[in-house]
């Protein structure tokens, strides 16, 4: 038998660097791809301010988060600007970075090939990918939330000072980043003082993430669940089913359909005939990670039932973490091929999934970057009415277009009415004399109707907004020309 020389035996780990490049490749290579949405355009124009102090205020004034991502987002864009790949960039970071974890806490729950798999299944899964893309806090949140879930692991294992330490240091992070942390260290903080009720360290650590989470009340309490109101107004019922397709699918995995969701949660049912294979360690090392990914599911769900109404799967997504874990321990139990292939089907299917996302518009957000494109062809007095879902993507796009309050009057040739179908009765109607249909197009499910006049016309904000063209709330954004009168 031939030796084969040291250097050329691969580390263990070999596999890792080969995931982390997957997962850079799917986030970083159509990035740009989509236009921003609502949100995200909110984070560029209404948060991110040139002052940090203006930033912070704003953190209070606008947004309904904790300001960890808002500060970092800050600083990273102070060096790269505020084009779309410089948002989004800090997220996609935060996402390539969290499949290194993923391979951390797969060594600790059991074997190499658990390690392989978790961090298979994170660089892969859809709905990852989608906030990997999205300049918002999602995904930092789930880094910080797993990096937390990692040292709660070590530190159930292993109480020493510096797992402790470790735990509830990404613990706080956790909080500064999204309040659904709470529902995640809550059942860790349990399972850690199980049996070491008396443990100072332990005690004290607790008490550090208990204090952040006090010293955050006033920020909730001024933040007021601003700009919720949409979580109460979807029934539980699609909620509920919206958990699986979230994890399955990703967030804008719907239109794909229910047989696709059932396609896709067939390897994953079928993991769970391998449960009986998994030897003693890894079988409480499952009940551990179900344990936490459960709680922090029902959690906001009993709170729901109560009055207090947060649940949504976006503000689940770090729940997604210790529930993959779960499942990359039933697909490596025994080292079987069944569970291999198992393996292979839930990350093809993930891949699959996001070449549909990358190939078809009705999976992607708004193209409102296309809005602005088309708008450009019009005069410079013009109007524009808008769902507000559109209204501030289209100011990032457009910054010239600025905000019409109904008691402005201005004078325009052109009146764009834009949004989702479906359209009010009567949409297509000239909204004000003079004015006449000029055309209708659609840009990827974005209905746009402009009409025009000889000259420019006198319209009130008033009269624009009273003939929105769409079923939900719009705003009206006039071009800076456009003479006020």
């Amino acid at each position: 038998m031939v030796a084969v020389p040291k250097a050329l035996i691969l580390p263990s780990w070999w596999p890792l660097p080969l995931l982390v490049a997957l997962a850079a490749v799917v986030r970083f290579a159509t990035i740009d791809q989509q236009s921003l949405w609502y949100d995200e355009a909110v984070t560029a124009l209404r948060v991110l301010h040139p002052s940090l102090a203006s930033t912070l205020s704003a953190v209070v004034h606008v947004e309904n988060t904790p300001p960890l991502y808002y500060l970092l987002e800050w600083g990273w864009t102070r060096v790269l600007g505020t084009g779309v790949f410089a948002l989004r960039s800090l997220s996609a970071v935060a996402g390539v970075a969290t499949v290194a974890v993923g391979w951390a806490i797969g060594r600790e729950l059991g074997s190499r090939g658990t390690a392989i798999v978790l961090a298979a299944i994170v660089a892969s899964n859809p709905l990852f990918v989608w906030y990997s893309q999205e300049a918002r806090s999602y995904e930092l949140f789930v880094l910080v939330a797993s990096l937390a879930f990692l040292f709660f692991l070590r530190a159930h294992a292993r109480p020493t000072r510096r797992n402790v330490a470790a735990w509830a240091l990404c613990s706080v992070l956790a909080l500064l980043t999204h309040y659904f942390a709470a529902f995640l260290i809550v059942p860790e903080a349990a399972l850690l003082l199980r049996g070491r009720g008396r443990d100072l360290r332990l005690l004290a650590a607790i008490g550090a993430v208990a204090a952040t989470g006090v010293a955050l009340l006033p920020l909730v309490h001024a933040q007021g669940g601003r700009g919720t109101g949409w979580i109460s107004n979807w029934p539980l019922s699609g909620r509920l089913e919206a958990v699986a397709q979230y994890y399955l699918l990703g967030e804008s995995g719907r239109p794909l359909g229910r047989p696709i969701l059932l396609l896709a949660a067939l390897p994953i049912l079928a993991a769970l005939a391998l449960a009986a294979r998994l030897n003693a360690r890894e079988r409480a090392s499952a009940l551990l990670c179900a344990g936490v990914g459960v709680s922090s599911v029902v959690a906001p769900l009993a709170l729901k039932l109560v009055g207090v109404d947060y649940f949504t799967p976006r503000y689940l997504v770090a729940a997604y973490v210790p529930l993959s874990a779960v499942l990359a321990l039933l697909l490596t139990a025994g080292r079987s091929r069944v569970g291999a292939a198992l393996a292979v089907l839930v990350c093809t299917g993930n891949l699959l999934v996001l070449a549909a996302v990358d190939r078809r518009p009705q999976l992607q957000r708004g193209d409102w970057r296309g809005v602005a494109d088309a708008l450009r062809a019009g005069p410079p007095e013009r109007a524009v009415v808008i769902a507000v879902v559109g209204a501030v993507p289209l100011q990032y796009y457009e910054p010239h277009l600025l905000q019409l309050s109904p008691r402005q009057t201005v004078r325009v040739r052109e009146i764009d009415l834009v949004g989702y179908p479906p359209l009010r009765a009567g949409a297509e109607r000239p909204p004000a004399a003079g004015f006449a249909l000029a055309s209708r197009s659609t840009i990827r499910g974005i209905v746009m109707l402009r009409f025009r006049a000889q000259h420019a016309v006198p319209i009130s904000g008033q009269r624009l907004l009273s003939r929105r063209p769409v079923l939900v709330d719009t705003e009206a954004l006039v071009s800076h020309v456009g003479t006020n009168q």
